[in-house]
């Protein structure tokens, strides 16, 4: 008995199948999205109704991003924004990363999912991180105490404010509208890239 439509499009039921008896076939699971702003190129992946993983679609585009071979490429710092939680398209979205930035927010819940987070790029994928908190000062301090205890970097606070829905909801950019919050994100630039200095790349390990 089959379900197709909880395929992860991993491979590994074909692969395992001691009679052979399960073959593939490609489906079309969504599409790919370019673009370009400000010399800044663009990839998102939209899954069609229905569907019920992107892992297919992930693996896809990591596949359209390192078939250019281009030098400008090989040389840009690639930024992949990955789903919450812990489940196979996170693990997807993390498979070549040099470092990893959990976002997590003040409260029992994000406290709760920074844990299995880091359980699994410390753990599993062995893959260097770091944590922004979001929304500080909206709750508790229990992510600072969990971090402090395990030698957690926090790479950057950044302050709950109305203000960003209100920026948000007037179809402007953050950055451009709050100096305050610009300057935050300046510094996580700065921070990513000396962490980046210190440690081997994918390509190297």
């Amino acid at each position: 008995m089959q379900f197709s439509e909880l395929c992860h499009s991993c491979g590994s039921c074909s692969l395992i199948c001691p009679l052979h008896a399960i073959s593939e076939k490609p489906i079309v699971l969504g599409k790919i999205e370019k673009g370009m702003v400000n010399n800044l190129h663009f990839l998102q992946g939209v899954m069609n109704i229905g569907r019920s993983s992107p892992v297919g679609i992930i693996n896809r585009m990591f596949e359209e991003l390192f078939s250019d071979n281009s030098e400008d490429l090989q040389n840009s710092i690639c930024i992949i924004d990955a789903p919450p939680g812990v489940s196979c398209p996170v693990v997807a979205s993390l498979q070549s990363a040099d470092l990893v930035i959990l976002v997590a927010e003040p409260t029992p819940f994000g406290l709760h999912d920074l844990r299995l987070a880091v359980q699994l790029v410390r753990e599993e994928l062995k893959i260097p991180f770091a944590v922004i908190l979001n929304k500080d000062g909206a709750g508790d301090s229990g992510i600072e105490d969990f971090c402090r205890e395990n030698t957690i970097p926090i790479i950057q606070h950044l302050p709950y404010s109305r203000r960003i829905a209100e920026i948000y909801a007037e179809g402007n950019l953050l950055v451009e509208k709050d100096s305050v919050f610009k300057d935050c994100f300046l510094n996580i630039w700065k921070e990513i890239s000396l962490i980046l200095d210190e440690i081997p790349l994918e390509s190297d390990r």
